[in-house]
C-alpha cells in the first residue's frame, strides 16, 4: 500500500487529548485527515471515557461520528508488534503503542500520539508528538463537519431513544438542556436524571413515545436514590416531557401525575464550624508568604461575609473597592444575583496586606483578585483560584491546624448566620447577608435549636445507672 500523507494511526492518548481536555495542538493534528487506529487502542480509549465520569454508549456515539476505521488485531501484527518491542531498546510502554506501531508500518503511514513517552523511540515508524495540556474543558468533543474537526459538547449529545424519536424530540432536548436551563449546576444534574432514566427506558426495550405513567411510577418506586434526589430527578423528567409535548413528540407528559413521597427539610444538613475553631484555623496560617496571605484573606472573607466558595472564586480586583466610606466586596452569586458586603476592619487589613505582598495595585482591574500559587515555589500565577482549588486550600489548612478533616468551606457559612442569628441580628439582614431570595432558606442554616437538644434529651428521668453522675 502507497504511504498516504493523509492517513495517520493515532493512539488513545491523542484522541483523549482533543475529546476531553480540549488540546488544540491535538485537535489540528488530527483535522483533515484520515484516522486509523487499533482495537487495542479503541478499547483503552472508552476505558478512559468511563475513568473520567462519561458512559460508555456517549463515549462510543461520539467516536462513531468521528469516522475512525478501527483495524482487529490478528495473530501478524501481534507477532510485528512484538518485533517492534524488541526493537524499542527496554522501554516500557503499554501494548497499545506497539500495536499502534505495527499497525502504522502495516499501513506505511505516521502515528500521532500525546504519550512523551515516545519521543525517544526508534522503532523506524515515523512519530508525530503533539502536545495534551489540560484546558479545562472537561465536556469537549470533537466531531467531525465538513471534513473538519470542531469542538462539541459532548453532554450535548441526545441519546439514542431521543434521536431515533424524530427532529421534534432533538429540537426539545436541545431547548431544555441548552436553552432553558441557564444554570450550569442544575443543566448538568437534570441532563444526568434525564439519560439515568432514558438509558432504563431502553434497558427495558421500551420508545420514547410507548413510555406510560405507571413506567415511570415503577422507575422512581425502584429508585434508590434519597428523597431529595428522586425529587431532583422527577423534576428533570418531567421538565424534558413537557417540552416533548409542547414539540408534538409525544402526545402527553407520562410524569406529570407520577408523585413521591412528601419531603420536608426542616434543618440542613451542613454541621458547623464552633467559633473557636475558626479563631485556630486563621491563627495558625503563616503569613510570612504571599500564599500565607493569600490563604489567610480567602478564609477570612467566608467567614466574614458568609459568601460561597463560587463567588468568592469569581472576585476580581474591581470587586475590591473604597466607596469613599468604607471597602467594600461585591459578589456575583448564582442566579445572576450580585450583592454588595461591607468589608470589616480585620478583613480589610487581610486583604490589603496580601494584594499588597501580591504587587496587585497597579494591575488591571479585571485580574482576578485571588490566584492559584505556582507549585510549592511560594509564586502566584495569573490565574484565578476556583471553587475545587479553594476547598483544597482549606482542607490543607484545616489538616495543618489539626481540626477534623470532615470540615469543609460551606461549613463557614452556617457557623456566620448562626453566630449573628444567636447575636440578635434580624433574620432579613442575615438572610441578604447570606444572599437567599427566601428566610426560610436562611433559617435552614440556624443550628442554634441543635445546641438545646442534648440538654432537652438529657432531662428524661430514666436512668439506667451508665454516666448518671456525669453532667
Amino acid at each position: 500500500m502507497n504511504r498516504s500523507a493523509d492517513k495517520v494511526v493515532i493512539d488513545s492518548s491523542v484522541i483523549f487529548a482533543a475529546l476531553f481536555r480540549g488540546s488544540d495542538a491535538a485537535v489540528n493534528a488530527l483535522s483533515g485527515r484520515q484516522l486509523v487506529t487499533s482495537a487495542v487502542s479503541h478499547a483503552e480509549l472508552l476505558h478512559r471515557g468511563m475513568q473520567s465520569g462519561t458512559q460508555l454508549e456517549y463515549v462510543s456515539a461520539v467516536l462513531d461520528r468521528l469516522s475512525i476505521c478501527v483495524f482487529a488485531v490478528h495473530t501478524s501484527q501481534a507477532i510485528a508488534a512484538a518485533s517492534l518491542r524488541q526493537l524499542g531498546g527496554g522501554i516500557s510502554l503499554q501494548p497499545e503503542a506497539w500495536f499502534c506501531f505495527a499497525l502504522a508500518q502495516s499501513l506505511e503511514c505516521p502515528v500521532v500520539t500525546s504519550d512523551p513517552a515516545w519521543r525517544e523511540l526508534r522503532v523506524g515508524v515515523p512519530i508525530e508528538f503533539v502536545e495534551s495540556r489540560d484546558r479545562g474543558m472537561s465536556t469537549e468533543v470533537i466531531t467531525r463537519r465538513r471534513g473538519v474537526i470542531v469542538a462539541a459538547p459532548l453532554e450535548g449529545l441526545p441519546p439514542a431513544i431521543i434521536e431515533r424519536a424524530g427532529a421534534a424530540a432533538r429540537l426539545a432536548w436541545e431547548e431544555v438542556f441548552e436553552a432553558e436551563t441557564p444554570n450550569p449546576g442544575t443543566r448538568k444534574a437534570y441532563r444526568h436524571a434525564v439519560r439515568v432514566f432514558l438509558a432504563w427506558c431502553e434497558a427495558c426495550g421500551v420508545e420514547l413515545v410507548n413510555i406510560t405513567p405507571g413506567m415511570v411510577g415503577h422507575y422512581f418506586r425502584a429508585h434508590t436514590g434519597s428523597l431529595a434526589t428522586k425529587k431532583q430527578h422527577l423534576a428533570a423528567v418531567r421538565k424534558l416531557f413537557d417540552k416533548l409535548v409542547l414539540r408534538h413528540a409525544i402526545i402527553f407528559n407520562p410524569a406529570l401525575s407520577v408523585r413521591t413521597e412528601r419531603y420536608q427539610v426542616i434543618e440542613g444538613k451542613t454541621p458547623e464550624i464552633a467559633v473557636a475553631q475558626a479563631e485556630k484555623l486563621l491563627a495558625s496560617i503563616d503569613a510570612s508568604s504571599v500564599v500565607g496571605l493569600r490563604d489567610r484573606a480567602v478564609i477570612a472573607v467566608l467567614i466574614f461575609t458568609a459568601a460561597r466558595v463560587g463567588a468568592v472564586s469569581k472576585l476580581r480586583l474591581k470587586h475590591f473597592e473604597h466607596d469613599g466610606s468604607q471597602w467594600t466586596l461585591r459578589f456575583e452569586e448564582k442566579g445572576g444575583k450580585s450583592r454588595e458586603i461591607p468589608v470589616r476592619h480585620d478583613l480589610q487589613g487581610f486583604i490589603l496586606a496580601y494584594r499588597a505582598a501580591a504587587n496587585l495595585e497597579d494591575e488591571a482591574k479585571e485580574c482576578p483578585l485571588f490566584r492559584t500559587s505556582l507549585g510549592r515555589t511560594g509564586r502566584l500565577t495569573g490565574n484565578r483560584m476556583t471553587g475545587i482549588d479553594i476547598c483544597r486550600m482549606v482542607k490543607r489548612r484545616l489538616k495543618d491546624a489539626g481540626l477534623p478533616s470532615r470540615l469543609s468551606p460551606h461549613f463557614f457559612r452556617v457557623m456566620t448566620i448562626t453566630d449573628l442569628l444567636e447575636h440578635g441580628s434580624e433574620i432579613d439582614e442575615v438572610q441578604y447577608l447570606a444572599g437567599h431570595a427566601d428566610s426560610r432558606t436562611t433559617a435552614l442554616y440556624d443550628r442554634r435549636k441543635k445546641r438545646v437538644t442534648r440538654n432537652i434529651v438529657e432531662r428524661i428521668s430514666v436512668r439506667t445507672g451508665e454516666g448518671d453522675d456525669q453532667p
